[in-house]
């Protein structure tokens, strides 16, 4: 083995490989299904120098086609459509005897498809090898596997939604039927999950491919990324392909948009197509797998935002979030929609205001306020969140301070502020001391010359003879984590000579509510001592 495979063997396998691809006869494919397995343990155990003699194009080409035949090319649930029966129970009831049974057992219990976590981690090593080793003649067949399953998973989609699967629960479908329903999800997860070993292992090596091999790369990302929009109903059941996902389908899912991130057309493009292909998709929003494609489609839109153009966001990104930023019937899109419009934020607070950042300056501005009423009607209780809150307004109120215009972040806070005053703290407790909490996260995102003024109504909040100990003790809390943690080295001194000067003034009743005062009051003595001997220097 290490002196590679000698040449008269290695064109046997050539010809002999090359009639299996092509022969129609059952007999070869299974000879071949066969010997693949039965090698996939052992090629495992190969070093990978001992591993690259062999032929990667034509074993990669063999694994490809062995997993495409097991999944009949993604068009296992073509005849389950034809085959539902009518019962007066039951939406979903197909007979015993129907061919599709037989059909979904021979998908099941074919050799490939039992062993299919042995095929996937061997065309996975492969695919890995091959791009480390020889990235330029690697880089096509690679392209070639992306497609392949990229195929496989449009197909699969159009069969699910063929099936009337995705709008019934287990309680709509007839006993009988149940083990064949069972089956199907069997076969979905495990191509989602050879999908993922393999296109993982390709993405992993390509950040690493030379620079002048670089044009590959968004082509490949982008098959990646459409290939889990097409599985996205099933990675849905696995919390989704943001930040909820399992660890393989998130390092997937991120090495994806991270390497189209770096090629701003192709993600411009890509971002279009999501938005219009949802728009003009025929099935309505309250689908299940329109909701998980759109689901799907802004975790994916979150992390390309950077990426994308001001038109782009304006035309596009905007008016695809904002129907489901006041919309909580279906919470994991209302979430990512306002995770969408954060990350814009965001990154609007992270560039300076330029002649090049001119016109999303503006535009930003002119969303901000639209923003902070929509954050306060989404405060009450069953929408956004405490935590969510606090981000939110922190992110927000930080984009308005980097506009340059004090007016215009000090309107978010005023805006709070009126919300609160509105409301009666005996009827509405909750949301009143939930927005307090997210004015206290935002101190860290104001400048020093609006600190003392933002100090000055945390302060006025804090001794409210309203506030229970409780949550006096938490708004105390989150300040101190605030100042310490949080503010700005610039605001740090003022922050803490501040927290100092005003322990001695707060009443008995806030001083007590205090959690561990004189912990918090020694630590923050510390840290203005060090702020001291920092400004000397």
């Amino acid at each position: 083995m290490g002196k590679g495979v000698p040449t008269r063997n290695r064109g046997w396998w050539y010809a002999k490989w090359s009639s299996c691809i092509h022969s129609s006869e059952p007999r070869p494919e299974d000879a071949l299904t066969l010997s693949l397995i039965t090698s996939a343990q052992a090629l495992l155990l190969v070093p990978p120098e001992k591993f690259v003699a062999l032929p990667l194009p034509q074993t990669l080409a063999l694994l490809v086609h062995t997993i495409n035949k097991a999944f009949v090319s993604g068009t296992f649930l073509a005849s389950f459509g034809s085959s539902l029966e009518y019962h007066p129970e039951y939406k979903i009831h197909v007979g015993h005897n129907s061919p599709v049974f037989q059909q979904m057992d021979a998908v099941s219990a074919s050799h490939a498809m039992t062993n299919m976590g042995s095929l996937s981690r061997i065309c996975s090593r492969s695919v890995s090898l091959f791009v480390e080793h020889r990235p330029k003649l690697a880089l096509p067949h690679v392209q070639e596997t992306f497609h392949c399953l990229e195929s496989i998973a449009r197909n699969v989609e159009l069969g699910w939604l063929s099936t009337n699967l995705a709008e019934v629960t287990d309680d709509s479908i007839a006993p009988k039927t149940r083990p064949l329903t069972q089956s199907i999800w069997t076969i979905l997860k495990t191509f989602l999950f050879c999908t993922i070993m393999i296109t993982e292992a390709g993405l992993s090596t390509l950040i690493y491919v030379p620079p002048a091999l670089g044009h590959m790369a968004p082509l490949l990302a982008l098959s990646v990324l459409r290939n889990l929009s097409h599985l996205a109903f099933v990675i849905q059941k696995f919390g989704g392909a943001g930040h909820g996902a399992f660890q393989e389908l998130k390092r997937a899912f991120y090495l994806a948009l991270d390497i189209l991130a770096v090629h701003k057309a192709e993600s411009e493009h890509f971002v279009q197509q999501l938005c219009e292909g949802l728009w003009s998709n025929p099935h309505d929003l309250s689908h299940p797998v329109q909701q998980a494609k759109k689901a799907f489609a802004l975790s994916a839109i979150e992390q390309l935002v950077p990426a994308l153009s001001t038109p782009t966001i304006k035309t596009f990104v905007l008016p695809f979030c904002s129907p489901h930023l006041n919309d909580t019937s279906h919470r994991e899109i209302f979430e990512a929609a306002h995770s969408v419009v954060l990350a814009i934020f965001s990154h609007g607070a992270q560039n300076p205001i330029d002649t090049q950042h001119e016109q999303e300056g503006v535009f930003i501005a002119t969303w901000v306020p639209f923003y902070v009423q929509c954050l306060i009607e989404n405060s009450a209780e069953g929408k956004l969140n405490v935590a969510q809150l606090r981000l939110a307004f922190a992110a927000l109120i930080k984009a308005a301070c980097s506009l340059g215009d004090h007016a215009l972040a000090w309107f978010c806070i005023d805006s709070l502020l009126t919300a609160c005053k509105e409301s009666s703290f005996a009827v509405d407790g909750y949301r009143i001391h939930g927005l307090h909490l997210a004015l206290v996260a935002s101190v860290s995102s104001v400048p020093l010359t609006l600190l003392p003024r933002m100090l000055s109504v945390v302060n006025d909040i804090i001794v409210d003879t309203e506030k229970d100990d409780m949550k006096r003790s938490e708004l105390l809390e989150a300040l101190f984590q605030e100042i310490m943690n949080n503010v700005g080295d610039a605001e740090k001194a003022f922050a803490v000579s501040w927290w100092n000067e005003q322990c001695m003034k707060w009443p008995p009743h806030v001083r007590l509510a205090d959690v561990g005062p004189g912990t918090r009051t020694s630590e923050v003595r510390a840290v203005d001592q060090e702020s001291g001997e920092l400004s000397k220097l």
